[in-house]
């Protein structure tokens, strides 16, 4: 029982769920990229570092290692846990994401024309974005409000 628990946890909070992680978090670089195509190299190496230190290892240590080494049900782990994949990770990926739609949306009110876009839907879809991620900063904001004030 325990060990089907560990793969479950291994399979799908490790292996699937960084997947949807590193697809979503380089999905909104590429978009970036793209709009952005002169970025500089030291600018691209930082963003890859805050994907894998803030958006990957603040929660994937929990799911594969410790539990092979240490009592995740422990007080001392779990509130490590809480902190770092509860606040620094949910406070990392907003501030990741509204960075992009920011930038993204800027791009797009500056640009006459975008893949041979109007204007008009070019600032259309910059909304649409911005108004994703406070969707996405709510959410996560009631998230964390009800799993760990109960």
């Amino acid at each position: 029982m325990i060990s089907d628990a560990f793969y479950i946890d291994l399979c799908v909070y490790a292996i699937f769920g960084t997947a949807v992680q590193l697809c979503d978090n380089y999905m909104t670089y590429s978009r970036y990229l793209v709009v952005y195509p002169k970025t500089t190299r030291r600018f691209k190496v930082v963003v890859h570092l805050f994907i894998w230190i803030f958006l990957i290892l603040t929660y994937l240590p929990y799911e594969t290692i410790l539990p092979c080494f240490v009592d995740t049900n422990s007080n001392i782990v779990s509130t490590a846990n809480t902190i770092t994949a509860g606040y620094i990770f949910m406070i990392s990926y907003l501030a990741y994401n509204l960075f992009f739609s920011y930038k993204f949306w800027i791009a797009m009110q500056s640009k006459k024309s975008f893949g041979g876009g109007s204007n008009r839907k070019l600032k259309i879809l910059g909304i649409k974005n911005l108004i994703h991620i406070l969707i996405r900063f709510v959410h996560i904001s009631l998230f964390l409000l009800f799993i760990y004030q109960f």
